[in-house]
């Protein structure tokens, strides 16, 4: 229409007559240039909104880089200085050098975070797990900067929530470390306090609220109303005194409407907070009850002095739970009151839980003179111990006490305390259990080449492998690396990712294409600053063994090459990939079918290596909380999935920490649990290059 392009739609119809014959046809057409238009419009914002996601993933992977790549050097150097000798001042400024570090790239992972609940990358799990152990572990996370700021932190988890919950307990412990890390740094004097409430059950599925309670700065109501915002703080001067990025509580309200809940907060100005959030779960179906069910110390009585209140409800909620009758005190003169009515007809106390420090009275002093008056000689004293103090046991033992719990007390230990202290013995700190990967020299000198571009990390890696008892060889880009491999032998090459003119992903797959039909192959560490979902799948699939993130710790590093020595036949220096799963296992796998006639081993393989990581880093918080319970299950379960591929040393590292489990032997669990996770890096890499039919 003059000249002009227009879009028609046209329809036709057949038209009848009366008695329903054929008279002819009837057309409309219509003019629909205008809804053509908008759709074209529509497919083109679609098409730009597309590219500007996949721009930003690129601009997020590429700022996670460069910002990681000198963090690498720095947290690296300052690792390798505060393992030199040195005076205290400069240790102090070294220290705080690799603290302002790690709390960078604690931002650099909010960052992370939030674009990939943006991006709808965010993946949540469900597995079982214990709510008590999840809350008593967050709390252990800050246990140590409210003992420097003189707070108490306590918890009270339901006894209805003792057989366990399905859900994601790594996203609920963001959440709670978050709010809670919040209230201790808002908190000058005073406590932190969670509460963990049920608020309806429906068939399986239950709603839990959350109230994280400080006694902190508080904030207005109009404050309140940007707290949730992203990169927004309260007021500007907070974040001055305080720092951070305001992301913190952004990302927690994303994660609990995941969850099925709400967040908010409840404050007044000087007056403290109350930070609440609800999720919903599902009970557990595979975690029975805990072992320190209703009644396990029916029957006896207990005395509870603490200054705060919150510590002494937490005591008491978990006493009251196993059918103990508590009497709570706050001061030292009240707690012998007590004492003194029970020796005048009142009923007695089995045993009295003191804290060291009442307000006013020395605590020691309060314990040898109930310790020293036969009238209380009956009473089994545990006291309350901070996680700082360096009391010596014999010290304590003098003064009457029988068994200690350090603050804030959780359910294993205090458990484990009154048992031990009707036994009348005195409760030993654990054993400290060697890394897996200390920086020592290994004992086997490796012939290792590090591609990096950047020159400080290339000193910190040279320092870090040569202290470790290696010979290394540096090189600057994939190129190099490449053409490094063509005259020398090397063990091990660890191949930044991100490298100019030729990446580590092309320089390895040329190497895999070299070493083909040739008797030596590499070992190849991928090292990467992106941290980004799919890395390490993109690692592995270019033919690369192992994966460290930056920055790369001497311990990560010195681990990592463990691995490595481990898998390698001593004798013809191959790696021997029988030591960690059975081939013919694996074989037998491959042939099976679904009832599509599809292959199943790579699903299996995927379920197992999705599953195995989240009960390991649950058996490391149920090892902190004394929970036996857990440990035993977990294993058990773990045992049965090794079976499935042959892992054998895996089956058998399983078997032996089950068995430690089941002795409550704490100490040994931790070196078997170590063990276990050290074979599990083992079978990973064997089942990841399955995974990708990568040949080893």
């Amino acid at each position: 229409l003059n000249g002009v392009a227009r879009t028609l739609e046209q329809s036709v119809s057949l038209d009848r007559d009366a008695d329903g014959r054929p008279m002819g046809f009837m057309t409309i057409i219509r003019d629909c240039t205008g809804r053509a238009l908008a759709q074209q419009e529509l497919a083109k914002a679609k098409e730009a909104a597309e590219n500007a996601n996949k721009a930003k993933s690129e601009f997020l992977a590429n700022m996670s880089h460069e910002i990681r790549t000198p963090m690498n050097g720095i947290i690296g150097m300052t690792g390798l200085l505060l393992d030199m000798d040195m005076p205290q001042r400069q240790r102090d400024f070294t220290q705080t050098i690799a603290d302002s570090a790690e709390a960078l790239l604690k931002i650099i992972n909010d960052i992370l975070d939030f674009s990939k609940i943006e991006a709808g990358m965010m993946s949540f799990e469900e597995i079982d797990f214990d709510p008590q152990d999840v809350v008593e572990g967050v709390l252990d996370l800050f246990a140590g900067h409210a003992v420097e700021k003189k707070l108490d932190i306590a918890s009270i988890v339901p006894h209805g929530l003792s057989g366990g919950l399905s859900g994601d307990p790594g996203r609920l412990r963001q959440v709670l470390a978050n709010l809670v890390g919040n209230a201790v740094k808002f908190t000058g004097k005073g406590y932190v306090f969670v509460q963990v409430e049920i608020v309806e059950e429906a068939g399986d599925e239950i709603l839990l609220r959350f109230n994280i309670t400080d006694t902190g700065i508080g904030v207005s109501d109009e404050q309140a109303t940007k707290l949730f915002q992203a990169f927004v703080q309260a007021d500007g001067s907070t974040t001055r005194r305080y720092g951070g990025t305001g992301l913190g509580l952004a990302i927690c309200k994303r994660l609990v409407a995941q969850m099925g809940g709400e967040i908010g907060v409840r404050s007044e100005p000087g007056q403290g907070s109350t930070f609440w959030f609800s999720a919903r779960f599902r009970r557990s179906s595979a975690l029975a009850a805990q072992a320190d069910s209703q009644g396990i110390f029916a029957g006896t009585r207990a005395l509870v002095l603490d200054n705060c209140e919150a510590v002494r409800e937490s005591i008491c909620h978990l006493l009251q739970g196993w059918g103990v009758q508590t009497t709570t005190t706050a001061t030292g003169a009240a707690a012998m009151d007590a004492l003194t009515a029970t020796a005048t007809g009142g009923p007695a106390f089995d045993f009295a839980i003191l804290d060291l420090h009442p307000s006013d009275s020395d605590g020691l002093a309060l314990t040898r003179a109930i310790h020293g008056d036969p009238r209380f000689a009956k009473v089994n004293l545990i006291a309350l111990t901070l996680l700082d103090e360096t009391e010596d046991l014999s010290a304590l033992r003098a003064a009457g006490i029988k068994a200690h719990v350090t603050k804030p007390a959780k359910r294993a230990a205090l458990r484990a305390a009154i048992r031990l202290s009707r036994l009348n013995e005195m409760v030993q700190p654990p054993r400290e259990v060697p890394a897996a990967a200390e920086t020592k020299a290994l004992g086997q000198g490796l012939r290792i080449l590090v591609g990096e571009d950047s020159k400080l990390n290339q000193k910190v890696m040279s320092l870090q492998l040569q202290r470790l008892g290696h010979t290394v060889d540096i090189e600057f880009d994939g190129g190099a690396v490449l053409a490094a491999t063509r005259t020398t032998a090397y063990e091990v090459i660890l191949m930044d990712c991100q490298m100019p003119r030729m990446d580590g992903y092309d320089a390895t797959r040329e190497i895999r294409r070299l070493e083909a039909g040739t008797a030596h192959r590499a070992w190849i560490i991928a090292m990467t600053a992106n941290a980004m979902a799919g890395d390490r799948e993109r690692c592995i699939n270019a033919g690369m063994d192992d994966y460290l993130s930056k920055p790369i710790r001497a311990e990560e590093l010195a681990a990592a090459l463990e691995r490595f020595i481990a898998l390698r036949d001593n004798e013809t220096g191959a790696l021997n990939w029988r030591t960690a799963v059975d081939c013919d296992a694996l074989a037998e796998l491959r042939t099976m079918k679904d009832e599509n006639g599809n292959g199943v081993l790579s699903g299996l393989i995927r379920i197992f290596l999705d599953n195995t990581q989240p009960v390991i880093d649950g058996a490391h918080s149920a090892i902190g909380t004394g929970n036996v319970g857990y440990l035993s299950r977990g294993a058990h379960m773990l045992k049965g999935s090794c079976a499935n591929f042959g892992a054998t040393r895996m089956f058998e590292a399983c078997e032996r920490l089950e068995s430690a489990a089941i002795a409550s032997d704490i100490d040994a669990a931790k070196l078997m649990l170590a063990e276990l996770e050290r074979e599990f890096h083992f079978v990973r890499i064997a089942l990841e290059h399955e995974l990708c039919d990568t040949p080893v």
